[in-house]
């Protein structure tokens, strides 16, 4: 939430989740953002009652505290749904991503990368191997990667610290 205040001061936020604990990480971010007063929106690749454990409960959590969200569109949907976005928290993908993103996860990434807003991804840019840096397919270029419980070697290896931004 800091970063997003210092990158972008004002202006609603887009948070693009995905069906793992990353995309918990995203509605947790949500929660905190709305209550810090931001205008947000959830565009969710899995339904939150489709999540599981932890995500299950971050999802719950935020949509408890009024966080609206909708399902994420396809490749001709999703940028109209990002237009107008000061900010993209991305929260597709994390630390257990490896090979090349599928649909409809490919084309949640080309969205963002494409869209004007600056995206601060969590944990990781989604489509970049934590483990090893690897780029096999799309991946998000963030303006800034908040990451958590420790530096991911993907971060500090390129390709992917060319993908990571601050």
């Amino acid at each position: 939430a800091d970063e997003v205040a210092r990158l972008v001061p004002a202006g609603p936020i887009a948070v693009v989740t995905g069906k793992g604990n990353n995309g918990g990480d995203g509605w947790v971010a949500a929660r905190v953002l709305a209550a810090g007063g931001r205008e947000v929106r959830v565009l969710a690749l899995a339904a939150p009652g489709s999540l599981a454990r932890e995500a299950a409960a971050a999802a719950q959590a935020a949509l408890e505290a009024g966080v609206r969200w909708e399902p994420a569109g396809d490749a001709l949907a999703m940028p109209q749904q990002l237009a107008g976005a000061a900010a993209i928290v991305d929260a597709v993908f994390g630390v257990g991503f490896s090979g090349t993103a599928r649909e409809p996860y490919a084309s949640a990434i080309v969205s963002m990368d494409d869209a004007e807003a600056p995206v601060i991804s969590a944990d990781m840019p989604s489509g970049v191997d934590a483990d090893t840096g690897a780029v096999a397919g799309e991946a998000v270029h963030a303006a800034v990667t908040v990451t958590f419980s420790a530096p991911k070697p993907g971060l500090l290896l390129y390709p992917g610290a060319a993908y990571a931004g601050e």
